[in-house]
């Protein structure tokens, strides 16, 4: 759809959750169900245009570890994915091949890891905390402690790589609360429980998000929040063009 909610066009007739743009704007990534084998379905990356033509399997043949929240490298040629419980990879484009990540030789655990918009950084959940690592695997890991007793989900680099947007889950919370870190500090975006899955707009100043089941904008700063998805419907996880 438009930025604004209007122009709704719908790209597939089958589910899909987790839509991811290419930064070229030509392909989406999403994750959904694949067959496996005899009463046998895992969880896999699904690649289509933007016009939702040319669907096909981002891997030949299914994995056999169910992998989930695909997010697109800036050169097009990688999809990094995550598998439970904290297994991080990357998957090749041309081939669908599947590496782990890692930091000096030993495999990188954490969640949800995405590029920033150099392709040389890589930023992902690590339980309570921030990850962000080198994407050739050097240099060691930074953390970032988030908020106490919240989870973290879903870390954005802002399109000048100089802030992390994420959500941090609190026990019992349907919703999560939205953070911004930067520089060393978070700063609580609006009010508690306002939503996650949240996306930068390519200008940073704006957010897109979703609470219960409904696709909201707000400013970068929290304010003048605005529902974009229509009342009927139930919508999650937005992500911008680039």
């Amino acid at each position: 759809m438009n930025a604004d909610g209007s122009g709704v066009v719908e790209l597939t007739s089958s589910h899909g959750v987790a839509p991811a743009w290419s930064y070229d704007n030509q392909k989406i990534a999403f994750m959904t169900d694949r067959p496996a084998g005899i009463n046998k379905v895992v969880v896999d990356i699904f690649v289509i245009d933007a016009n939702g033509a040319n669907g096909h399997w981002a891997s030949p043949t299914p994995s056999p570890l169910n992998i989930a929240h695909p997010r697109w490298s800036p050169d097009g040629t990688r999809i990094l994915v995550w598998s439970q419980p904290n297994k991080m990879m990357s998957l090749d484009v041309a081939t669908g091949a599947l590496t782990t990540l890692k930091v000096g030789g030993v495999d990188v655990q954490g969640r949800y890891p995405s590029f920033d918009q150099t392709g040389q950084k890589i930023v992902f959940a690590a339980g309570s905390a921030l990850g962000v690592m080198n994407a050739d695997g050097t240099g060691g890991i930074t953390t970032i402690a988030g908020p106490s007793g919240g989870t973290i989900e879903h870390p954005r680099f802002s399109p000048d790589g100089q802030k992390i947007l994420f959500s941090a889950v609190m026990t019992g919370s349907r919703n999560g609360d939205l953070y911004v870190a930067s520089q060393g500090s978070l700063t609580l975006l609006g009010d508690h429980n306002l939503g996650h899955r949240a996306s930068w707009a390519p200008d940073g100043k704006h957010i897109a998000y979703e609470r219960l089941g409904r696709i909201y904008q707000m400013n970068a700063d929290g304010s003048r929040r605005t529902r974009l998805s229509a009342p009927e419907m139930y919508d999650e996880a937005p992500d911008y063009t680039h």
